[in-house]
C-alpha cells in the first residue's frame, strides 16, 4: 500500500504502510524546514488514508498547524482534541481507563504501578536523577503498589487524590508518650488511618462470611491460628493482601530511616501533586473519560495540547501519561478485528521519551503502528534519557527506525552517525607523479581503488532550509532500510516544497 513516492518513479520509490510502520525518525536543526516539509508530508500521507492517531505537543502552535492539516485532508471532524482551554471539552482519566481494562485488584495494581513509573522514571531521567538505582526503583514501585492495594480495598477504587493523600500521611515511627501529654485531646484520623481502617472492615466481613460456612469444614484442618490464617488466606485474595500491607506499612516502611523514607515518599506525592492542579486534574483525574486510545481504531485522531512551552513538566507527563496508555492500548489489538493502521506523531520527540519506547518500536510493525518522532539532533535525546548507558539506549531506540530524513543541521556528532549509516563506497582515487630530469619532466598517472564516505558529514550544513531565500525549497537525505532505491543505494537525495498549495509540493 503506497502512502507517498520519494521523487519521480515508481516500484521501489514508494513509501509504503510497511516502510511507515517500521518508523520514522526525522533530523534536522531549528529552522531546516522539518516540520514544514517532511513532517507535514509525512503527516498529509497519514491524514489522506484514514489512519487514527495521537498527536503530542511541544509548540504552542502544533495544535493549529494541525488542524490545518486535518481541514486540508478533510478530517476536521475526526480530530479529538484534550484542550484545558476549552470548557467542558475532552478528557481521559487514565486511571478510571485502567480500571476498566483490569480483570481484578491484582491486573489493576499492576498496570497502574507500571504506567506510574514509567513516567516518574522518565521524569527523574531528565532531571538527572538517580532512576537506575535499583533500591529507589524497587523502593518507589513498592510504596507505589501497597498504597494501590489499600486503595482497592477501603475504597473499591483508585485516584490519584486518594494516592496522594494516603502517601502523605503514612505511619511515622512510634514516638515515646511525653509525660503530661495524657490528657490532650486524640487526633484527627490521618487519610492513611481512615483507608486502613476501611480496608479492615471490609477484609474482615469477608472473613466473617467465610468463615460462617468454612469454619467446621473438616477438609480445611483448621487446628490453630496459624492453620486458620492460612485457609483464609488461600479462600479470600483480599485477606492475603492485606496482610501483605499490615506487614509493609507498620513494619517495612516503619523501620526505614526518616530520609530515606521522604526521599522515597516525596518522589511519589510530588509527582502526583502536579495532578491534583487545574487544569490537569479535571482533564486526567476528576471526571469519566470522553475519549479513550480505542478510537482510534475508528478513525479518531487524538492531540493533547499541553504543549511543553506552555505547560513544561506537567505537560510532558501528562502526554507521557496519555502516550503509554495509548501504546498500550495499540498493541492489545487483533489486527484481523481491527485493521486500521495508526500513527503516534511526536515533534519535538525528545520531550516524551521513555525507555520502554525501544521495545515499542521494535514490534510496533506487527501492530500497524507508524512511529513518527522528530527532534533537532542526537544529543537531544542523550539529554532526555540522561543516564547510565545513555548513548546504547538512543542508538537501540533509533537503530529500530526503518526510515530515517536528515535535513540541514550543524550538529557534528548527528551528522557523523548519519554519514556512517549511510556508509562508504569503492572509489577509484586518481594520483599524479613527476619525475625532473636535466633535459625533462617525466609525468606518470596512477589510480587506486580506496573506500569514501557516500555522503560526507559536512555535506549534511549545505543542505537548503527553505523559506524566500531558498524558494521555499527543503534538502534532505533519506536512508531507508532493506529497500534499495532503484540506482541500488539506500540513501536519496531530496527536494520538498514548502507551498502548500504547489502542485510540485510531493517527495
Amino acid at each position: 500500500m503506497p502512502l507517498m513516492r520519494f521523487g519521480d518513479g515508481f516500484g521501489s520509490n514508494n513509501w509504503t504502510l510497511r516502510d511507515a510502520c517500521c518508523g520514522t525518525a526525522v533530523f534536522g536543526a531549528t529552522g531546516a524546514g522539518k516540520t514544514s516539509s517532511s513532517g507535514r508530508k509525512i503527516a498529509m500521507a497519514f491524514l489522506n488514508n484514514g489512519f487514527g492517531g495521537l498527536v503530542l505537543t511541544a509548540k504552542i502552535e502544533d495544535k493549529e498547524t494541525f488542524l490545518q492539516y486535518c481541514i486540508e485532508a478533510g478530517r476536521e471532524h475526526d480530530l479529538i482534541v484534550i484542550d484545558p482551554d476549552v470548557a467542558n471539552g475532552h478528557r481521559f482519566n487514565f486511571l478510571e481507563y485502567e480500571s476498566m481494562l483490569s480483570d481484578g485488584n491484582k491486573a489493576l495494581t499492576t498496570n497502574i504501578v507500571e504506567l506510574l513509573m514509567t513516567v516518574i522514571e522518565a521524569s527523574s531521567q531528565k532531571m538527572g536523577g538517580t532512576s537506575d538505582d535499583g533500591f529507589w526503583v524497587a523502593a518507589v514501585r513498592m510504596l507505589i503498589a501497597n498504597v494501590i492495594d489499600l486503595c482497592s480495598l477501603a475504597f473499591g477504587k483508585v485516584t490519584v487524590e486518594n494516592i496522594y493523600n494516603i502517601v502523605q500521611s503514612l505511619p511515622e515511627p512510634e514516638i515515646p508518650t511525653v509525660k503530661g501529654n495524657e490528657g490532650k485531646e486524640a487526633k484527627e484520623p490521618t487519610a492513611f488511618e481512615l483507608a486502613y481502617a476501611l480496608a479492615a472492615k471490609n477484609v474482615h466481613a469477608q472473613v466473617d462470611k467465610w468463615k460462617a460456612t468454612n469454619i467446621s469444614n473438616p477438609d480445611l484442618k483448621i487446628t490453630d491460628l496459624q492453620s486458620f490464617t492460612k485457609a483464609v488466606n488461600d479462600a479470600l485474595p483480599d485477606a492475603r493482601i492485606f496482610s501483605f500491607l499490615a506487614e509493609y506499612f507498620y513494619r517495612s516502611l516503619k523501620s526505614l530511616s526518616p530520609k530515606t523514607k521522604s526521599v522515597i515518599t516525596y518522589t511519589v506525592s510530588g509527582f502526583l501533586y502536579n495532578l491534583l492542579r487545574e487544569p490537569i486534574y479535571s482533564l486526567f483525574c476528576n471526571r469519566s473519560s470522553t475519549v479513550v486510545p480505542e478510537d482510534c481504531f475508528h478513525g479518531k485522531i487524538i492531540l493533547i495540547n499541553l504543549p511543553v512551552k506552555r505547560y513544561h513538566n506537567v505537560g510532558k507527563s501528562c502526554q507521557m501519561i496519555v502516550k503509554y496508555c495509548w501504546q498500550r492500548a495499540m498493541e492489545k489489538r487483533k489486527i484481523t478485528d481491527r485493521p486500521l493502521p495508526v500513527f503516534l506523531f511526536a515533534d519535538e520527540a525528545q520531550h516524551f521519551v521513555f525507555e520502554s519506547d525501544s521495545e515499542f518500536q521494535a514490534t510496533a510493525r506487527s501492530s500497524w503502528i507508524c512511529n513518527v518522532v522528530l527532534t533537532q539532533n542526537l544529543p537531544n535525546f542523550y539529554v532526555a534519557m540522561g543516564s547510565d548507558k545513555t548513548e546504547y539506549r538512543v542508538k537501540s531506540l533509533l537503530g529500530n527506525f526503518g526510515t530515517k530524513i536528515f535535513h540541514a543541521n550543524t550538529c557534528i556528532e548527528t551528522n557523523k552517525w548519519a554519514s556512517d549509516l549511510i556508509g562508504e563506497a569503492e572509489v577509484f582515487n586518481p594520483s599524479n607523479s613527476y619525475g625532473f630530469t636535466t633535459k625533462e619532466v617525466n609525468r606518470g598517472t596512477s589510480e587506486a581503488l580506496q573506500l569514501k564516505k557516500v555522503v560526507r558529514p559536512e555535506d549534511f550544513v549545505r543542505l537548503k532550509t527553505g523559506g524566500p531565500q531558498n524558494n521555499y525549497m527543503v534538502q534532505a537525505i533519506i536512508h531507508r532500510q532493506g529497500k534499495p532505491f532503484p540506482d541500488g543505494e539506500n540513501y536519496k537525495r531530496l527536494t520538498f516544497y514548502q507551498h502548500q498549495n504547489s502542485s510540485n509540493n510531493s517527495l
